[in-house]
């Protein structure tokens, strides 16, 4: 139980010092019933900058009907690390852009080969840890992205990965290459 009230403050204390103009965030609370057990739960989940990093944290709170905190959420280390939803290192329109974790939002080709794609559509079932990145020098720019880390190396993985390299010409006019795959389309759909 203290643990849980010490990592509320925490995350409490971080998001009151931080700018709130460039805070993002929302809030929930709802029911569930877990093995069979009814739970009041209460939710936060936030992106945090702390200059140029980014921390996305994913807070939920289980409460019984005798108000009781679910302690299983809080007995494992991992537990702690399921609240990191992600990390992030400045923004897309910087010069070097990474993140780690949950992905929402990735575009290629304007949008037409990807847009909008996320990895977190059976989130918080399966946790995927996407990796997401930027480098632009000059006038060239190296865009990737792979949707899970942890089952890249997998001899029947369904990681989805793509590239582009683009030159900018004039202004905004770019010209460029992108290459993404579904390295296998099938193995990501759940039998039945």
């Amino acid at each position: 139980m203290k643990k849980i009230i010490f990592c509320l403050l925490i995350t409490l204390s971080l998001l009151h010092s931080q700018d709130h103009s460039s805070m993002t965030g929302s809030a929930f609370i709802g029911s569930t019933t877990i093995d069979g057990k009814n739970y009041q739960q209460i939710g936060v989940m936030a992106d945090i900058p702390i200059g140029k990093l980014g921390i996305g944290l994913d807070v939920k709170i289980s409460i019984d009907s005798n108000g009781d905190l679910r302690e299983e959420d809080w007995d494992d280390f991992e537990d702690y690390l399921n609240i990191l939803r992600y990390v992030r290192w400045a923004t897309k329109n910087d010069p070097f852009y990474l993140k780690v974790g949950a992905l929402t939002g990735v575009r290629f080709g304007q949008g037409i080969i990807i847009d909008n794609y996320s990895n977190t559509i059976r989130y918080p079932d399966y946790k995927m840890i996407g990796l997401e990145g930027q480098v632009s020098f000059d006038k060239f720019r190296s865009e990737f992205f792979i949707n899970n880390i942890k089952e890249s190396f997998e001899d029947k993985s369904s990681v989805v990965l793509g590239t582009r390299l683009s030159y900018n010409l004039i202004g905004g006019l770019y010209l460029g290459g992108s290459i993404v795959s579904d390295l296998n389309q099938y193995n990501g759909l759940l039998d039945s």
